[in-house]
């Protein structure tokens, strides 16, 4: 009997992502400024 494989992963249509794939050599950017506690003007 053959095992339940999960369903194959399929693109959604629609817009493209924002984030750009980065190439292996490009410095891996973890910093992240948060906007937590800044005043509406």
């Amino acid at each position: 009997m053959l095992p339940i494989m999960p369903p194959t992963i399929r693109r959604p249509p629609g817009r493209p992502t924002k984030v750009r794939k980065k190439e292996p050599d490009e410095p891996q950017t973890t910093e992240r400024l948060s906007k937590r506690g800044v005043d509406m003007m």
